[in-house]
């Protein structure tokens, strides 16, 4: 009799995951509210969102962003040049100096 019932429990429990699991994927799937909308709810409604979206087609936009793009990657690959500490220098004269193969004049 006890087995029964515990049978019984894990399988009134299995079922209603189930129905859970497919209550959550309809909702997902039809009624949530799907990121267009929600973007044109944060831009100020339709008329505020045909402006943004305008400004994002618009070829000065685009050239803008992409010269603030290739000024931020310029200055990471400067940031990517070696550290030269004090003992890979040799100093000649003021004129000439040497850092391990590379020459600097």
């Amino acid at each position: 009799m006890v087995k029964t019932t515990q049978n019984d429990t894990t399988r009134i429990v299995i079922v209603a995951l189930l129905v859970l699991n497919i209550l959550l994927w309809v909702y997902i799937a039809f009624i949530k509210p799907d990121a267009h909308s929600l973007e044109v709810l944060k831009a100020g409604w339709r008329e505020n969102m045909n402006m943004a979206t305008q400004l994002y087609e618009s070829d000065a936009y685009i050239q803008q962003q992409e010269a603030t793009l290739q000024q931020i990657l310029g200055s990471m690959d400067q940031a990517k040049l070696p550290i030269v500490d004090d003992s890979q220098i040799d100093v000649e004269d003021d004129s000439n100096m040497e850092i391990e193969g590379l020459e600097l004049e």
